[in-house]
């Protein structure tokens, strides 16, 4: 089989590659690989005015309404370019909260399509089989009960900065997915 990029593939490929090229030179990327720069809130706030870190988001949300193929031109070439932006987490988030159909989901939807608020995700605590993916063994998934969190959320890319990461969790003995607030959370 042969694949090529669609025309609406195309353009967000080319638009953010130059994008890409004129933001990050190599300079500036080995600045944050060696922790002298770090991305700013006025970077993450233009990729949201670029439609960047809500392209999964309906458009009725005001997120770019695109294909995952269309999203995933974007999120290649930011990989290709090396730069170290939430765009594959956040459109991972968008489109976890437009297909939860929740009331809620709308209002964390619409701050993170406006950059207001960063969003991320968290595998689960425990993968099938396999000791807890955080390195503490017997670790308890992250578990709420009576309006209380309790457990780890361990791999959250990200974290340092946002404000919400989605994961999974058990809510009174069910499975069940939340917005966790990571403000006040401790973070190693």
């Amino acid at each position: 089989m042969r694949f090529s990029d669609s025309e609406t593939q195309k353009l967000l490929r080319d638009t953010a590659r130059s994008y890409l090229a004129k933001t990050y030179p190599w300079e500036r990327l080995y600045a944050i690989e060696k922790g002298q720069e770090q991305l700013t809130e006025r970077d993450l706030k233009e990729l949201a005015e670029l439609g960047w870190l809500g392209l999964l988001a309906p458009e009725a949300a005001g997120g770019g309404g695109a294909s995952l193929l269309e999203a995933a031109a974007v999120v290649d070439e930011f990989g290709y370019a090396a730069v170290p932006a939430p765009v594959a987490v956040s459109n991972i988030a968008a489109d976890l909260l437009a297909g939860s159909g929740a009331k809620e989901a709308r209002d964390h939807l619409a701050r993170l399509v406006s950059g207001e608020q960063l969003y991320t995700v968290s595998e689960s605590t425990r993968r099938r089989g396999r000791a807890p993916s955080n390195g503490a063994a017997g670790a308890p998934p992250l578990t709420a009960s009576g309006g209380k969190l309790n457990g780890v959320l361990p791999l959250v890319p990200f974290g340092a900065t946002a404000g919400f990461a989605l994961a999974p969790l058990t809510l009174d003995g069910e499975r069940a997915f939340a917005a966790v607030p990571l403000a006040g959370a401790r973070r190693e």
